[in-house]
């Protein structure tokens, strides 16, 4: 169950980007308007990235508790490894992306994102086939499926 979170907690926050709207919203703005611009850039990343991702784990515990997935995704997830390989890769540059902005004059983070950027280009597709695995693994609901 901890990879099927995984999977779609990673695969909202790819997909949606909430954080944006949701800030845009609070009138907080981004990293040098009214509000974060008295705090070190770390913080607004590090923010950001927690706000991110905890909004993208709520979605997808709903999801799962919605659609009940517990019950209908088979023991031995397919495409497991595919899904943490590339999930890992794609969420690492972000963390590591709130220590680089603590050095000063922005060099570091530009650096992490060069060298980050074709790294990011492979993990996707080996995320998304890991993910198209674990979908096409769900049973049918029973409300759902024909009789046998």
């Amino acid at each position: 169950m901890k990879t099927t979170i995984f999977a779609l907690t990673v695969l909202i926050s790819v997909l949606v980007p909430i954080t944006p709207v949701i800030l845009k919203l609070l009138g907080l703005g981004g990293m040098y308007g009214k509000f974060w611009g008295q705090f070190p850039p770390s913080l607004y990343i590090a923010s950001v990235q927690i706000f991110h991702f905890g909004i993208s784990l709520l979605l997808a515990l709903l999801i799962i508790n919605r659609l009940n997935l517990r019950t209908r995704i088979p023991s031995p997830i397919a495409g497991k490894q595919l899904i943490w390989i590339g999930g890992l890769l794609l969420i690492t540059p972000g963390f590591l992306r709130i220590f680089t902005s603590m050095i000063e004059g922005g060099g570091a983070s530009f650096a992490l994102m060069s060298v980050a950027a074709p790294i990011v280009r492979i993990a996707k597709p080996l995320f998304f086939i890991g993910v198209f695995f674990l979908l096409l693994a769900i049973k049918p609901s029973k409300k759902y499926s024909f009789p046998e």
